[in-house]
């Protein structure tokens, strides 16, 4: 918040004591009355804060603000203190995530003060690192921090028993909790007592628990139960509002609510509903809102804002530098013929990727590989290892030999993906099995606002066209069928620049 605009002017107006304030919160309350609280650090507080300091501040918010606002200025002292930062630590925690916190030790919890510098470092159980990363709670207890103390915020998970002398602290982002996308819905009918908050995108809501969320959609799934201990009945449902589907739980108070309910929800019906966002009980990778308030309601759909804009590639790269690619055979083996074959003419990158699994929604990359190709000679090679925030399982290790002591240290894919993404840039991707391949980087590079819209060849299907007569096309196959030597097979970069060979040699084919 120090970044805002609101703070810009108001350091400039306040000149010499700028440093001592940093903006809290501005929250404008039920009474139309704009609470505006200045953090300061507690020795400041008693030696500066006088009342001559506090007109000031008074004299500067009221130049910033219009006058159809009442403002209300609060003090809250900071201390930079291990003790008091583990506090509000441990308070977020059970506010935000009550479910989790029951399984997050407080001597996992460690505070490291440097200078002005307040580090967070929190040890997790495997399943709880993984739900604490893909939720994003490292920026949002950065952000909760960033309200209370003076200083700046970093914090980062890790997985208990694991070194932590690699991990990549997370800041809070300077837009966060500042674009909250809302849905227009009117009630028509109330059914379980009201909804008081206009609805969020249920994407936005899957992405961690919360005390209380309203969402609205269409009804799926509407099913009636009974539950085995009390013989009473619940309701569970999925709730579609074309950004996501979340799953719903009501547990009616008595015979009439529970008849009204049932009369009422239907598969197809719009509902608005309101309440906390759980780990589903039944489904630890699942979240679902149980239901304290709802409505029938009509949802404007067209305040529905799915258009998503795109980053553009990098001025330069950062993490990733790409490689000259140099191999004394290149100028031989492959002909002047080839070099200026119509189809190699321009530019072309072959990847290749290695994964946790194989399904592109719940598995993650952990390394890319590529070469560019231009003009039929190859130049130059992009290569990364990516730390996937979760342990590799043994199967996958075994195939491409990559194991967690490998990428402990590695930057994460949002970190990499706009160096691939420039380096990609004005060129044909090649693949072989593209589907599998673009399947991954699309899913996860759309997740962090990057589009790759490139050309798609597949060396796959290019090979079973020219080569109908083999049996097989693997890879393998297609290095032994062109001689090409195959080394260090299903790592990324080998396995790209193989590809690459034999893409060469397929386009070559007549």
């Amino acid at each position: 918040m120090d970044n805002s605009p609101f703070m810009q002017h108001f350091n400039n107006i306040l000149k010499d004591e700028r440093k001592l304030l940093k903006l809290g919160t501005a929250v404008l309350n039920a009474d139309n009355q704009l609470v505006i609280t200045f953090v300061i650090d507690a020795d400041d507080y008693d030696k500066y804060l006088d009342n001559e300091l506090r007109k000031r501040v008074e004299d500067a918010v009221l130049k910033l603000i219009p006058s159809s606002f009442k403002t209300h200025i609060v003090y809250r002292k900071s201390s930079l203190d291990r003790g008091y930062i583990s506090r509000l630590v441990m308070e977020f925690l059970y506010n935000e995530i009550p479910l989790i916190f029951s399984k997050i030790k407080e001597e996992s919890l460690t505070v490291e003060i440097e200078y002005e510098l307040v580090k967070v470092k929190l040890a997790l159980t495997p399943n709880t690192y993984s739900f604490m990363k893909s939720g994003g709670y490292e920026e949002r207890i950065a952000a909760h921090l960033d309200t209370k103390l003076t200083g700046e915020i970093a914090v980062a998970f890790f997985v208990e028993g694991k070194d932590d002398d690699t991990i990549i602290y997370r800041r809070k982002k300077a837009d966060l909790g500042q674009s909250i996308k809302v849905i227009d819905v009117e009630v028509t009918e109330n059914i379980v007592g009201a909804v008081t908050k206009m609805p969020r995108y249920i994407s936005d809501v899957l992405k961690g628990t919360s005390n209380r969320q309203t969402v609205c959609g269409k009804v799926l799934l509407f099913q009636k139960r009974i539950a085995n201990k009390t013989q009473k009945p619940y309701f569970t449902f999925k709730i579609n509002d074309t950004t996501g589907i979340l799953d719903a739980v009501y547990f009616p108070r008595g015979e009439s609510a529970a008849n009204l309910f049932e009369e009422k929800v239907k598969d197809g019906v719009q509902i608005a509903a309101e309440g906390p966002v759980q780990i589903n009980q039944y489904s630890s990778n699942n979240l679902n809102i149980r239901v304290m308030g709802a409505g029938l309601c009509s949802i404007d759909y067209t305040s529905i804002v799915t258009t998503v804009v795109y980053k553009e590639a990098p001025d330069e790269y950062t993490y990733v530098e790409p490689q000259p690619y140099r191999e004394e055979e290149q100028t031989n083996i492959f002909g002047d013929e080839l070099a200026y074959k119509e189809q190699l003419k321009g530019t072309y990158v072959v990847f290749d990727l290695e994964t946790t699994g194989l399904s592109a929604s719940t598995d993650k990359i952990i390394e890319i590989g590529a070469v560019k190709i231009q003009d039929g000679i190859i130049i130059e090679t992009f290569s990364t290892l990516i730390n996937p925030e979760r342990e590799i399982p043994a199967d996958a290790s075994r195939v491409n030999n990559i194991y967690d002591s490998d990428v402990r240290g590695a930057p994460y894919f949002e970190d990499v993906v706009g160096d691939f993404y420039k380096f990609t840039r004005g060129a044909a991707l090649v693949a072989h099995n593209a589907p599998f391949d673009m399947g991954f980087l699309s899913y996860h590079s759309k997740a962090v606002n990057y589009n790759f819209d490139n050309d798609i060849i597949d060396t796959l299907q290019l090979a079973r066209s020219k080569l109908r007569t083999k049996k097989s096309h693997s890879l393998d196959s297609l290095c032994k069928e062109f001689d090409i030597p195959l080394v260090q097979a299903h790592r990324a970069l080998y396995d790209a620049t193989a590809t690459a060979k034999v893409f060469k040699k397929l386009v070559a084919l007549d």
